[in-house]
């Protein structure tokens, strides 16, 4: 039997309850908003969650700042936010998150990063543990293959996702 949740962010907002044993929750192209995410990044009942799937939304860097400062996503392995906006700022946010120390998998293509947001994560000391990074459809360019490039912080990458990002032949 599938669940249908009409009012999600409702049920967001009014602390909704996940089995101990659930560890992915998925909100792939529905409706959510901004203050949507917000109210689950502050809700006790995500600490479990290991995988964290929230696209398709036209999320901004407010949902993205909303999920790295909350103290109720330590276990968090793998954060997918396709088709999102959260832009340079989101991904600046991610990347400075001292409270997603878990985190091996962050995917954010389609997102309207630029050169600057792929510095951020380049930059990071806190995504060492990062073993696949996905910015695929974004805009990093030139540049932002460069700082990925020649990070120090990268080491631990298995798989990096960059195709259509304007990189040129001189990238």
């Amino acid at each position: 039997m599938v669940k249908k949740f009409y009012n999600i962010e409702g049920i967001i907002r009014n602390g909704f309850k996940l089995s101990r044993d659930y560890e992915t929750l998925d909100f792939s192209f529905g409706k959510l908003r901004d203050d949507a995410i917000c109210s689950l990044a502050k809700s006790r009942s995500v600490k479990q969650l290991k995988r964290l799937i929230i696209s398709g939304q036209k999320l901004t860097a407010v949902s993205a700042q909303a999920l790295a400062e909350s103290d109720y996503l330590p276990n968090l392995e793998s954060l997918k936010l396709y088709k999102n906006k959260i832009g340079d700022e989101g991904a600046k946010y991610l990347a400075e998150s001292k409270k997603l120390p878990n985190l091996k998998t962050i995917r954010l293509a389609w997102n309207e990063i630029g050169p600057e947001g792929a510095r951020s994560i380049a930059e990071s000391q806190n995504l060492e543990n990062l073993t696949a990074l996905v910015l695929s459809e974004n805009s990093i360019g030139d540049d932002g293959l460069k700082y990925l490039a020649e990070s120090e912080n990268l080491g631990n990458l298995e798989l990096m996702d960059l195709r259509k990002n304007q990189i040129t032949d001189l990238g």
